[in-house]
């Protein structure tokens, strides 16, 4: 058991990840959905493929499971290294204090840098929003595992879900042998995005509109990397310069 009770301002950042959670999962992907295409595309080319979000939302999840259902044969990877509203860490907490696990799952809890309570366990799937709501009364101090949107990108639960992740995503990048970064702006405080990115040996086309791309531009330079190329467009503008470049 933790000290009891809890002030409003101890639960705050609690309620803030269950809150950005229930907005995210309401998310349903459109028939032209850009994952969708993508992945159709991709599949189509008999390619190996990874494809990694930094969104919170349920939309890759969602577009994945439908691949999964009608082409069980896909080869693919999945990647969240911000979590995702879907996740959450199987050792629960209660308000009042009372932690749960799977024998088989054990779960540490443990007080970070910023003085907040921060679990490890092992990655659950929130199914639906009703879902996330029942969880959010019986574990309000264990919410989905995303990242606070702050330098840090700290997690509150499943802080060694979002370090596998991570290390995941530095393993494909360094794998890879072209890369496409659709719609993310230049952010070298999110050093596990960037640092990767700047020391991998692919070639990066890099869409977006064209204040991310002078961004872009001005990274590509400050780490010498001359191969990459950009493309000043949104998607819809893009996709076919997309799929050329990868080759699909």
């Amino acid at each position: 058991r933790f000290p009891d009770p809890y002030t409003p301002q101890e639960l705050l950042p609690y309620e803030l990840i269950w809150d950005m959670a229930e907005y995210f999962i309401r998310f349903i992907p459109k028939k032209d959905s850009l994952y969708l295409r993508l992945l159709l595309k991709l599949y189509e080319s008999g390619s190996a493929f990874a494809l990694s979000t930094l969104n919170y939302d349920c939309l890759l999840i969602r577009v994945v499971n439908y691949l999964d259902h009608y082409f069980p044969s896909c080869q693919y990877t999945t990647c969240f290294p911000h979590g995702n509203a879907a996740f959450f860490c199987e050792g629960l907490l209660s308000p009042s204090g009372v932690a749960t696990a799977n024998a088989k799952s054990p779960i540490e809890y443990h007080i970070n840098s910023n003085g907040h309570l921060v679990s490890n366990g092992k990655l659950g799937i929130i199914e639906s929003l009703s879902h996330l709501r029942k969880l959010r009364v019986d574990y309000l101090l264990s919410p989905p595992v995303l990242c606070h949107i702050n330098p840090a990108k700290f997690a509150m639960s499943g802080a060694n879900i979002i370090d596998e992740q991570q290390l995941n995503f530095r393993k494909l990048i360094s794998r890879a042998e072209k890369i496409a970064i659709i719609g993310t702006s230049v952010n070298e405080n999110d050093e596990h995005i960037w640092s990767p990115l700047a020391q991998t040996n692919a070639q990066i086309l890099y869409v977006s509109g064209s204040s991310s791309v002078d961004g872009f531009l001005e990274w590509a330079a400050k780490h010498q990397r001359a191969q990459d190329k950009v493309r000043r467009a949104y998607w819809s503008e893009a996709e076919t310069d997309v799929y050329k470049f990868l080759e699909v």
